[in-house]
């Protein structure tokens, strides 16, 4: 957020920027924390059972079961777990459920968002879209093995292949184009 600062450190720590004085914890979990994202004044986080969220203290089992990268954008948390892209709204759980974006998908490993779309990574070496609102589900690119970073903007899609010898940044305009 632009006043805070989170990681994880076995537990989801955060750091204000508005004169605390240093990193306080914000959750503390068990199984340990795994993944976190940050909307507005509170944030999420995730380990093998659950998502929940935290604000101003309090914390609140959002969604049960495991969750693997997850982000918020447009008011919705998005996350992966055993092969399946799942959202629900992160104004509240009951208000519309959990639902499945796309299910059957090859280890799905990193999640980035537009203004307009979710993408995902999977060990099938390739990247996917669903467009927003409708959901509908579409390859990107394919044949990119070794995919070990994944970020977009408002203009593109970037992602990081490497072999462990080497490592290649590439980009791709959103609207379309080639790497």
């Amino acid at each position: 957020t632009a006043t805070a600062v989170f990681w994880v450190q076995g537990m989801l720590r955060q750091m204000d920027f508005l004169g605390n004085a240093g990193p306080e914890t914000a959750a503390m979990s068990s199984p340990p924390v795994t993944h976190i994202a940050v909307r507005d004044t509170y944030s999420f986080y995730a380990h093998q059972a659950g998502i929940h969220r935290t604000m101003a203290g309090i914390n609140k089992l959002w969604v049960g079961g495991g969750a693997g990268d997850m982000l918020v954008a447009k008011d919705t948390i998005y996350w992966f777990w055993g092969g399946m892209v799942y959202h629900v709204s992160a104004i509240g759980p009951t208000s519309g459920g959990t639902a499945t974006l796309a299910s059957a998908q090859t280890a799905p490993v990193f999640l980035a968002a537009s203004s307009d779309a979710i993408y995902w990574a999977g060990a099938n070496a390739a990247i996917k879209k669903a467009t927003l609102p409708a959901y509908t589900v579409s390859d990107v690119i394919t044949g990119e093995p070794g995919i070990s970073a994944f970020a977009a903007d408002a203009t593109s899609l970037y992602w990081a292949t490497g072999d462990g010898v080497k490592s290649v940044l590439w980009k791709l305009p959103l609207a379309g184009g080639s790497k």
